[in-house]
């Protein structure tokens, strides 16, 4: 598989990585502001961007070891 194939294919499926944290951080944090919970909205945006933190580095990370195993190309130096 070309590594601009599987780029695509983890850029994909990163999203869903989430467990749906982030649809649910859009929906509950202007509901806590809203009920004048400022404590509770802050505490979801945290975990909010630490599950965005933590599934971008699961993608780079699953980038970074398919880059490692990706065939190499021959260079020919031209001598005989």
């Amino acid at each position: 598989m070309g590594f601009v194939a599987l780029t695509q294919l983890v850029t994909s499926y990163a999203p869903y990585l989430s467990l749906g944290a982030m649809q649910a951080a859009e929906r509950d944090i202007p509901i806590e502001i809203a009920r004048g919970n400022e404590e509770e909205a802050r505490s979801l945006e945290l975990a909010a961007v630490a599950v965005a933190l933590a599934v971008s580095a699961i993608a780079s990370a699953a980038l970074l070891r398919a880059e490692h195993f990706a065939p190499r190309p021959i260079r020919c130096s031209g001598r005989r």
